[in-house]
């Protein structure tokens, strides 16, 4: 059983669906239980056979989720949970030691949290009981090695993994410009992530601004949705480039969305590894991502795309107007990136990761 905070549209949720979607149904019995309602991603893991739970987490600490989520796993006799960030770790784990869970397997996504010392002490303490423990980065695992104290010969460092055939799918370019309002002859700017604080797209509205009195035909795609929704709307009207920005929502034709692009940037200040980015580079564009978190593991600074210092906006217009106005650096660099996702970051591989740790600590419990 995964068990994830939400069945919302977001990165982690992507990989989650990804992840059971291949894993083999001949060797597991899968099923997915949510902390939060219903999302719109339910029907998507149904549409593949997959049960979906929702055992609902009360605002604050919810004692009573201890017991709710022990009964359901004992009574549906789950053998492995794996936990997806914070919250479904802090109940999972321990409502799987009341259940006689054989193995817990948790994924930390990334190192967000790190300055709640509350949280991180709960963490600490869960590292103890939990069997495994998966970073999805080197920067990650050295987040839990060094905040959290866990040695390192215990966390296994699995990347996350993209599905590369549903990004080589051929579009009509046109048409899809055509559909969303871009003009033809636009060059596009694109970044697809959650409109969240964490994710500072009005840094990214910022180095945009700096773009276009050089470029008039320059267009910026915001793909997402998030409780900075009408903020960054507001914030493009402010600037006076409303008509160059298109704030598209949540979408689920990402791929072909992608394939509109000329350069894609993320101005994160925290991330694990981008399912966004793996996206992008899969699609054979160059990526401009900020330097922090699991983002040098993916991006070759210089090779297939730019690392980005933070709050430098001229820095990044000017690196935008670069790869805008070079378009055989652009390829370049797109190719490089493709080839790096295809030998470093596929679904498959991760999978398989994947499954290895389940196997190995089920048939160790077993012998226990």
């Amino acid at each position: 059983m995964q068990i994830v905070f939400t069945l919302e549209l977001g990165g982690l949720e992507c990989l989650v669906l990804n992840l059971v979607r291949k894993l083999s149904k001949t060797k597991y019995n899968i099923s997915v239980c949510s902390l939060s309602p219903t999302g719109k991603l339910e029907d998507k893991f149904i549409e593949m056979g997959v049960k979906v739970y929702h055992i609902e987490k009360s605002k604050g600490i919810d004692y009573s989720l201890y017991f709710k989520l022990a009964r359901f796993l004992k009574k549906n006799k789950i053998d492995i949970i794996h936990t997806h960030n914070p919250a479904p770790w802090f109940y999972g784990v321990l409502a799987g030691k009341l259940a006689g869970v054989k193995a817990a397997v948790h994924t930390e996504h990334s190192s967000l949290f790190a300055e709640q010392n509350k949280l991180m002490l709960a963490e600490k303490f869960l590292s103890r009981i939990t069997e495994a423990v998966v970073s999805d980065s080197d920067k990650v695992t050295d987040f839990l090695v060094k905040k959290l104290g866990i040695r390192e010969n215990r966390i296994t460092t699995i990347v996350n993994g993209i599905d590369l055939d549903e990004f080589k799918k051929v579009i009509d370019i046109k048409a899809k410009k055509a559909e969303l309002g871009i003009p033809e002859d636009s060059l596009v700017i694109g970044n697809v992530a959650r409109l969240e604080p964490v994710k500072d797209h009005l840094y990214l509205l910022d180095a945009f601004n700096r773009v276009v009195p050089f470029m008039s035909n320059a267009i910026l795609v915001v793909v997402g949705g998030g409780s900075q929704s009408e903020i960054l709307k507001a914030k493009a009207i402010e600037l006076g480039i409303a008509d160059k920005v298109f704030f598209l929502g949540v979408r689920d034709d990402i791929a072909a969305i992608l394939r509109i692009l000329d350069v894609f940037a993320l101005t994160s200040i925290n991330e694990g590894i981008s399912l966004s980015i793996l996206e992008a580079m899969a699609s054979g564009l160059p990526v401009l991502a900020t330097n922090v978190g699991g983002n040098p593991d993916v991006v070759v600074d210089g090779e297939t795309g730019f690392l980005l210092p933070l709050k430098n906006p001229d820095k990044v217009a000017e690196i935008m107007k670069n790869l805008l106005s070079n378009k055989e650096l652009s390829m370049r660099m797109g190719e490089a990136g493709l080839m790096r996702v295809v030998q470093l970051f596929s679904l498959d591989r991760m999978v398989q990761n994947y499954e290895n740790v389940y196997d190995h600590w089920f048939k160790k419990r077993i012998k226990a």
